[in-house]
C-alpha cells in the first residue's frame, strides 16, 4: 500500500505524457501545454515503475520498464490483446471486473496478480488503472505496474524460515521439558527403584549422549541464525535470560551487558517513540494467543538509530500466567532506508510535478514558488538563484528568512559566493557541513556562514547562465540522499528551462511589437494570397484591414508598372522565385486605396510554418527618395552654373571661418584660464578659510582674557591664554604657507600657459601642477584621474603647451568617455619611447572612440557634442600645439567598449623653430 502515493502520481504523469502523443479523442481533456509535455516524457520514461495504455483490450502505449520486465520490445506489444499478458482467461476476468474498484476514501485498490513473460515465465505485479474518460470506462485506460516478484520470493522465503525456526524452538522444547518431567519422576523413584536405575543407568547414559547432541545442534543454529534469539522476563524492563549473537546485538553491545540486566535492559534500547505502541502490542499478544510480530527502533551504540522486525511468543507457567518471553530479531535497516528512499523520490516527483503546474505564473512567481516548495522538501532554510555575468554573481530569485544577509539585486563577486563553489565543481555539489569539508577556508564561509549547501549549474542555451543552491546555517546530521542529489539536479534542469522559455518568450513579445510598430508594411502570402498584415501596412495602403487580407498582392499596384511591365505576372514570378528559396529585393510602383501612386522598395523571403510555405514581404515607402533623386537629376542638369555662383560665395565664408576660427582659439585659451581661477579659488579657499576660522578664535580668546585680567589674573589663565596663542599661530602659519606654496604654483602654471615660455623642467612637476588645477572639476564627477608620471624625465622645451595639451586631453576624456556611466578612471603615464624622445600618455577606461571618428577627431570643428556646448577645437589644438611648438606627434589608440589611448611623442629637447 506504500507504492499507492508513487503509483498515483505516475499515472497522472501518463495520462498528460501519453495523451500529448495521441490523436484520438479519447484524451482531448489532458493538458497540452508545451511546458509540462516538455518535462513528462523523461519523467514517465525513467519511472521506477511500469506505465501503459490500453483502448478495448489493445495496448496503446507502454513505457522502458514493462519492456524490461517482460521481455518483449515495445513494437511487439504495440497493437496486441492485452490478454496475451495473464497466465488464465479467469485471471483476466477478475482483472478486468476489479481494475475500477474504489475504496472508501475514493482512491483507486492496487490489484495482484500474475503476467506472463516473453520466455513463457510468470511475473507477480501490482496494478492500479484509471479510465481515460470518466464518462466512458469502456473506452481504454492508463495503467501502471509494479514488478513485486522479489518481495515476493522474500516474504515466501522469509515465512518458510520463520516456520522451520519455531518448529525447531517447539521441538527442542517439548523435549527439554519431557525430559525435565522424566528425570523428575525417576529422582522420585530413586529409593524405591535403585536396582531399576542401575539396569536402566546405560540407557539413560545413552539418551542423555542424545539430548546433548539434539541441544549441540540446536545451539548451532541458534547461534548462525542471521539475528538474536531471545529468551526475557516479562517484566518491564524485558530481563535478558538467554541471548545468541556471537557479534553481539544489533545495537552494538556485547549480549553479555543484557543478562539479568547487568549493564543495560533490553527495554532501555527502544526508541521512547516506540515504547507505547511495543507494549500495547505485548499485552494484547499475553492476553489473546501468546504471539507478535512488530516493527520498532532501537538507539545504536554509534548514536545512531537502526529499524528491527521482531517475532516472538509467550512461555506461560503452570497457572496460565505470562512467565517468558521467547523470539528472535532481525536487522531491517537496509530494507527501511531503501522503502524510505523510494517515498522520498516519490515525494520529490510530487514536488516536482507541483512546480510544473505553475507554468501559467510569471517568471518571477514560478521561481519563488520553486524555490519555496524544495528549500522545503530539503529542509533548508534558503534557496536562491544567481544570474553570473563578469565574475559577479547577482540574486535575481530567493527564499529566505526576512533577516537574511541575502535579497533580490544582491551582487557579490563570484570568487566569493558560494556560486563559486557550484560553477567550479562542474556539476552538483553537496556538503553537509562546510565548517569540517576542504572548503571551510573558501571565502563565501567566512562571509556567509552557511554550513549545508547543495548546489549547481544553471545553463540556459548550452551556455552557463548562473547557479541553483540551498542551504542552511545548520550542520546536516545525515548525508544527502541519492533521490536529493537527483531532485536538485531535475529542478535546476527545471528553472534553467523555464528561464529559456520566459527569454524565448520575451523575445517573440520583442518582434512582436516592432513588427507591429514598424513604420515598414509588413504582410505573410499564403497560396498567392495575403493571410495577416501589421498595421503600417493599413497605414500605408490607405485600405481597411478585411481588403487586404484574403486578396492577391497584385490588388495593391497598379496594373501596369512604370516600364510598361503587367504588374501581375512581374508578382507572380517575383513570389515563385521567393518560396524556392531565392530572397528578392527590387522596387515597385504601388497605389494607395484613393487610387494614388507610390515608388516603394519591396523585400520577399519564404519560411516554413506547419509543413507549409510562407512567403513575408516587406514594403517601404521611397516615394521621398525617389523625389529627392528626381530633383537631384534636375540639379545636375546645371550644376557648371552653380559651381561658379557657389565658388565665390565660398570664398567669401572662407575668410568669415577663418576669422571665426581665430575667435574660437582665443575662446579656448579664455576657458582654459577660466578653468585656471577656478581651480585656484577651490584650492585656496580652504587655508585661507582655516587661517580666518583660526584668527576670529583668536580674537574670541583675546577678549576672555580681557575680561580675566580685569577680574585678577591668574597663573592658569595666563598660561592658558599663551597655549591658545601657540596653537592659533601655528595653525595660521601652516595654513598660510599652504596657500602660498599653491599661490607659487598657479602663478608658474600661469605664466607657462600665457607666456609660452621656454625652460628646462621635470615633467612630473607639471603634471602635478596640472592635477591640482584640475582637481575642483575631478572632484565634481564620479570619476577618478591617477597619476602614474615617475620622477626624472627633464625636458628642454614650453610647459605651458605641454599642460594645456594634457589638460585638454583630461577635459577631452571626462566629456566624451564615460557617457552614461557612473565610474571611470584616466590614467596619466610616461615612459622613455627611443633615443631622446618621451611617449607621454592619457588613457580611460571608458566607452572608446568609434572607428569611423577616429580619422578626423583632430580636424578642427569636428564634435560629436554639437549643440551640447562641444567646440570642435579642443583636440585641434592640442595636434597644432603638439606637431608645431613642441615638435613632437600625437596618436590616438582606442577599441569601442575598452576604453582609448591618446600618446604625445615628444623630444626631450624642443626643436629651435618651436622659438618662432
Amino acid at each position: 500500500m506504500q507504492l499507492l502515493p508513487a503509483l498515483r502520481i505516475l499515472l497522472g504523469c501518463a495520462v498528460m505524457f501519453l495523451a500529448a502523443g495521441s490523436t484520438h479523442a479519447a484524451v482531448d481533456d489532458i493538458s497540452d501545454d508545451p511546458e509540462v509535455l516538455a518535462l513528462l516524457p523523461r519523467i514517465v520514461q525513467g519511472a521506477p515503475s511500469g506505465v501503459g495504455v490500453e483502448r478495448y483490450h489493445v495496448i496503446q502505449a507502454v513505457n522502458a520498464y514493462i519492456t524490461h520486465m517482460l521481455g518483449y520490445s515495445r513494437d511487439e506489444l504495440l497493437g496486441r490483446n492485452i490478454r496475451m499478458l495473464y497466465p488464465s482467461d479467469e485471471a483476466f476476468e477478475r482483472v478486468v471486473r476489479s481494475k475500477y474498484e474504489m475504496r472508501p476514501d475514493g482512491d483507486l485498490v492496487p490489484l495482484e496478480t500474475q503476467w506472463r513473460r516473453r520466455d513463457g515465465s510468470l511475473v507477480d505485479v501490482t496494478l492500479i488503472a484509471t479510465p481515460l474518460r470518466p464518462d466512458d470506462i469502456s473506452a481504454g485506460v492508463v495503467f501502471a505496474v509494479f514488478d513485486i516478484s522479489d518481495r515476493k520470493q522474500a516474504e515466501a522465503h522469509l515465512a518458510q524460515r520463520t516456520r522451520v525456526f519455531m518448529a525447531a524452538l517447539s521441538t527442542f522444547i517439548v523435549i527439554l521439558l519431557a525430559l525435565i518431567m522424566w528425570l523428575s519422576y525417576s529422582l522420585r523413584q530413586r529409593r524405591r527403584v535403585v536396582d531399576a536405575l542401575r539396569r536402566e543407568n546405560a540407557e539413560r547414559r545413552t539418551a542423555e549422549r542424545a539430548l546433548q547432541d539434539s541441544e549441540g545442534k540446536l545451539r548451532t543454529l541458534i547461534e548462525n541464525f542471521p539475528g538474536t534469539v531471545f529468551r526475557c522476563l516479562y517484566d518491564d524492563h524485558w530481563t535478558a535470560l538467554f541471548m545468541s549473537s556471537k557479534d553481539g546485538h544489533h545495537a552494538g553491545y556485547p549480549t553479555a551487558e543484557f543478562i539479568d540486566n547487568a549493564a543495560r535492559s533490553m527495554a532501555s534500547l527502544v526508541h521512547p517513540a516506540d515504547h507505547a505502541r511495543i507494549a500495547a502490542v505485548m499485552q494484547q499478544a499475553a492476553a489473546g494467543n501468546g504471539r507478535w510480530e512488530l516493527e520498532y527502533r532501537i538507539l545504536h551504540r554509534d548514536g545512531g538509530i537502526r529499524w528491527v522486525v521482531e517475532y516472538g511468543t509467550t512461555v506461560r507457567d503452570g497457572l496460565g500466567r505470562p512467565a517468558y518471553l521467547d523470539g528472535f530479531i532481525l536487522d531491517i535497516t537496509a530494507q527501511k532506508e531503501a522503502a524510505m528512499e523510494v517515498e522520498r523520490q516519490v515525494q520529490a516527483f510530487s514536488v516536482l510535478n507541483d512546480i510544473a503546474a505553475r507554468s501559467a505564473l510569471t517568471l518571477a512567481e514560478q521561481l519563488a514558488i520553486a524555490l519555496r516548495l524544495g528549500a522545503d522538501f530539503l529542509s533548508l532554510e534558503m534557496a536562491v538563484v544567481c544570474r553570473i555575468e563578469a565574475q559577479r554573481c547577482r540574486v535575481t530569485a530567493i527564499h529566505a528568512p526576512p533577516d537574511g544577509a541575502l535579497d533580490i539585486g544582491t551582487e557579490l563577486d563570484l570568487a566569493t559566493s558560494y556560486c563559486d563553489l557550484a560553477v567550479s565543481a562542474g556539476g552538483l555539489l553537496a556538503v553537509e557541513a562546510m565548517g569540517a569539508s576542504p572548503f571551510r577556508d573558501h571565502p563565501c564561509y567566512r562571509t556567509l556562514g552557511l554550513e549545508s549547501y547543495i548546489g549547481t549549474r544553471l545553463e540556459v542555451g548550452g551556455e552557463l547562465h548562473g547557479c541553483l543552491g540551498l542551504a542552511a546555517h545548520a550542520a546536516r546530521t545525515t548525508p544527502f540522499s541519492a533521490g536529493e542529489k537527483y531532485f536538485v539536479e531535475l529542478l535546476a534542469r527545471w528553472i534553467s528551462a523555464a528561464i529559456e522559455r520566459d527569454q524565448a518568450a520575451q523575445r517573440v513579445r520583442r518582434l512582436a511589437y516592432m513588427v507591429r510598430h514598424s513604420n515598414d508594411a509588413m504582410f505573410l502570402v499564403r497560396d498567392g494570397r495575403i493571410i495577416d498584415c501589421n498595421d503600417a501596412t493599413v497605414a500605408m495602403f490607405g485600405r481597411p484591414r478585411e481588403g487586404i487580407t484574403g486578396s492577391t498582392p497584385e490588388v495593391l499596384s497598379p496594373p501596369l508598372q512604370g516600364d510598361g511591365s503587367s504588374s501581375a505576372q512581374r508578382s507572380v514570378a517575383y513570389l515563385a522565385a521567393a518560396l524556392q528559396g531565392q530572397p528578392q529585393r527590387f522596387e515597385w510602383l504601388h497605389w494607395r486605396g484613393d487610387g494614388t501612386p507610390f515608388d516603394a522598395e519591396v523585400a520577399l523571403s519564404s519560411f516554413e510554418e506547419n509543413d507549409e510555405q510562407l512567403v513575408i514581404g516587406v514594403v517601404r515607402d521611397i516615394s521621398v527618395r525617389k523625389q529627392r533623386e528626381r530633383e537631384v537629376l534636375e540639379l545636375n542638369t546645371t550644376l557648371e552654373a552653380r559651381v561658379a555662383e557657389r565658388t565665390s560665395e565660398l570664398a567669401s565664408a572662407l575668410d568669415n571661418l577663418r576669422r571665426t576660427q581665430g575667435e574660437l582659439l582665443h575662446s579656448e585659451k579664455l576657458a582654459s584660464l577660466g578653468a585656471l581661477v577656478a581651480g585656484v579659488a577651490h584650492e585656496l579657499n580652504t587655508p585661507i578659510g582655516n587661517a580666518v576660522t583660526v584668527s576670529t578664535t583668536l580674537l574670541d580668546e583675546q577678549r576672555r582674557f580681557k575680561e580675566r585680567t580685569a577680574a585678577g589674573l591668574t597663573r592658569s589663565a595666563f598660561e592658558d591664554f599663551l597655549a591658545s596663542v601657540n596653537e592659533a599661530g601655528s595653525i595660521i602659519e601652516r595654513n598660510l604657507a599652504r596657500a602660498a606654496e599653491l599661490i607659487g604654483s598657479f602663478k608658474q602654471l600661469a605664466v607657462d600657459q600665457t607666456s609660452y615660455q621656454r625652460r628646462v623642467f621635470d615633467l612630473r612637476e607639471v603634471v602635478q601642477e596640472i592635477t591640482l588645477a584640475m582637481k575642483p572639476t575631478i572632484r565634481r564627477t564620479p570619476f577618478r584621474l591617477v597619476d602614474e608620471v615617475p620622477e626624472g624625465f627633464r625636458l628642454d622645451s614650453y610647459p605651458g603647451p605641454l599642460g594645456q595639451v594634457l589638460m585638454n586631453l583630461i577635459n577631452n576624456a571626462l566629456i566624451h568617455a564615460f557617457e552614461g556611466r557612473d565610474h571611470g578612471t584616466i590614467t596619466l603615464t610616461a615612459e622613455l619611447a627611443a633615443e631622446d624622445w618621451l611617449a607621454v600618455s592619457v588613457s580611460d577606461d571608458g566607452c572608446g572612440v568609434p572607428a569611423e571618428n577616429l580619422k578626423r577627431i583632430f580636424d578642427p570643428f569636428f564634435t560629436t557634442r554639437l549643440g551640447k556646448g562641444g567646440s570642435g577645437l579642443g583636440l585641434h589644438i592640442t595636434y597644432t600645439l603638439v606637431s608645431d611648438l613642441l615638435g613632437g606627434r600625437i596618436e590616438v589608440h582606442s577599441t569601442p567598449g575598452a576604453g582609448a589611448r591618446f600618446t604625445v611623442h615628444l623630444p626631450l629637447c624642443a626643436p629651435l623653430r618651436a622659438q618662432a
